[in-house]
């Protein structure tokens, strides 16, 4: 590959870094209470890290090694501390894996919108003109209805939109506001028992259920008995929150061109489960212990 072809591929994205633990990829804070370690690419040579970190990782430049093809992350003394292979697509997700450090990649993750040109697909319902946070923040995302107090912000998506259209809105919303750390996304019929962040497991994402039964296929043919995620409450880090959304409206854009036609609720509703058991087996908390967050509205 060229120079001017990596420069493409990396700039204007942002790269999480993730190192390799027992038989999962997890995210690497950095410092006590820090954000997790992500980077920006800049055309320049540099490289910029946009979240709350408390120390800066030891490289601070970029170059390519067009002989090598390799990525090379350089310290200020022009010392290379990382090398990464040429990227390598996976369905969405873009990876950088270590040349000289197996154990660290680098992932970019995003949702392929062509297919939302199309007459009948959904459209986002959240303006440009949003609120910005501190660094670091973690936020309640209502889907509609009333705060009850500081931390929730509602987005007033209409009662009648599809759930296609919602999880598309979630997703660009989540995109373009880096400084969130942590999100829980809620029903407009429902209400929190606690703060949901405190019961947070780092790396996982916690999902509510309606204790409906659900066959789940996961990934080698394997069928389980689980619970039906509904989306009444959905508590994560925004990276993995954005991984989900992204999966799922993928999963949506293929099913949907191949039916012609808007999927219908129970068709998404249907998808999700799926990329839950399937793309977060294992990252996934779900049952009892979720739904003790919620007191739905109609029960007060």
């Amino acid at each position: 590959m060229l120079t001017s072809e990596i420069v493409t591929i990396l700039t204007g994205k942002t790269w999480i870094y993730q190192v390799l633990s027992t038989s999962n990829w997890i995210q690497v804070g950095m410092g006590s209470g820090g954000g997790a370690l992500m980077l920006r690419f800049l055309s320049t040579g540099q490289l910029k890290v946009p979240t709350n970190v408390r120390f800066m990782p030891e490289y601070s430049h970029w170059q390519f090694n067009e002989t090598t093809q390799l990525i090379e992350l350089l310290n200020q003394n022009e010392k290379v501390i990382l090398s990464l292979k040429t990227p390598v697509q996976e369905r969405n997700k873009t990876y950088l894996l270590g040349a000289n450090n197996e154990q660290a990649r680098l992932v970019n993750f995003e949702l392929i919108e062509a297919t939302f040109d199309l007459a009948n697909a959904p459209q986002p319902l959240v303006s440009d003109e949003v609120p910005h946070y501190a660094a670091g923040t973690q936020l309640v995302i209502r889907l509609s209805g009333e705060a009850e107090h500081a931390g929730i912000e509602t987005l007033n998506i209409p009662l009648t939109a599809s759930v296609q259209t919602i999880l598309l809105t979630l997703y660009r919303y989540l995109l373009k506001h880096d400084e969130l750390s942590q999100v829980a996304i809620l029903g407009e019929k429902d209400q929190l028992t606690n703060w949901p962040f405190e019961v947070l497991p780092d790396d996982q994402l916690m999902l509510s259920d309606g204790g409906i039964p659900y066959i789940a296929t996961l990934n080698d043919g394997t069928k389980i008995e689980a619970l039906s995620v509904d989306g009444r409450l959905i508590i994560g880090n925004r990276t993995m929150l954005l991984e989900l959304l992204s999966d799922c409206l993928l999963r949506c854009n293929q099913a949907q061109i191949t039916a012609n036609k808007v999927l219908s609720n129970a068709s998404v509703a249907t998808i999700l489960n799926q990329t839950v058991y399937q793309d977060f087996a294992g990252r996934a908390v779900i049952g009892q212990r979720v739904r003790k967050l919620l007191k739905s509205s109609e029960t007060k």
